[in-house]
């Protein structure tokens, strides 16, 4: 939680100032290509972190890696996040500075799953569907599992409503284990 506080301090920095050069999303695309980059590393990460080694070094690394994939802005505040010795909050970062930018941009995400693909007017249907429902603009994704057999799932930041047969079963399961306990303690 205390990290979390501290990841938002920092992502609402970098927002504003991406947002004072016109650059959210670029500066939102950078940061989470760096994100990507230094997590598919674990050696990357851990000499990021590592004590023994120099800021500058660390920092000589981050130019060395980053520095032609991401911008100026970016590059500065991974810069300061190492220097502060808070690398590990850079994911962290990456999610607050994402809801700041969506914020900013009317925008929230949906990740849709269903068992086969929808057809592009169910989507369309679907999207004005939650559009009223949260009362800003949608961006769908849409996300084909097998395993959901039927029904859709929809994930909008952090609320799921999940109406699948998948769902559906498991409650099922669950309702039918729970009169077995209820007798069984009956009897």
């Amino acid at each position: 939680m205390i990290d979390r506080a501290v990841a938002r301090r920092y992502a609402e920095a970098l927002f504003q100032q991406a947002r004072a050069a016109g650059l959210l999303e670029q500066t939102l695309s950078d940061l989470d290509l760096a994100g990507q980059v230094v997590s598919s590393s674990p050696q990357f990460l851990d000499l990021l972190g590592h004590p023994e080694i120099a800021v500058e070094r660390k920092a000589q690394s981050l130019q060395h890696t980053l520095g032609h994939l991401v911008g100026e802005l970016t590059l500065a505040f991974l810069v300061v996040l190492v220097r502060r010795g808070r690398q590990y909050l850079l994911q962290v970062c990456c999610e607050e500075l994402r809801r700041m930018v969506e914020d900013e941009l009317g925008v929230i995400p949906a990740v849709v799953t269903t068992a086969v693909e929808m057809e592009a007017a169910q989507k369309d249907r679907l999207r004005r569907a939650l559009e009223r429902l949260v009362g800003r603009s949608v961006e769908l994704t849409s996300v084909i599992d097998p395993s959901v057999i039927a029904g859709v799932r929809v994930a909008l930041r952090d609320r799921v409503v999940d109406g699948t047969a998948q769902w559906n079963l498991l409650g099922m399961r669950q309702h039918l284990r729970e009169l077995e306990l209820r007798r069984g303690m009956i009897a």
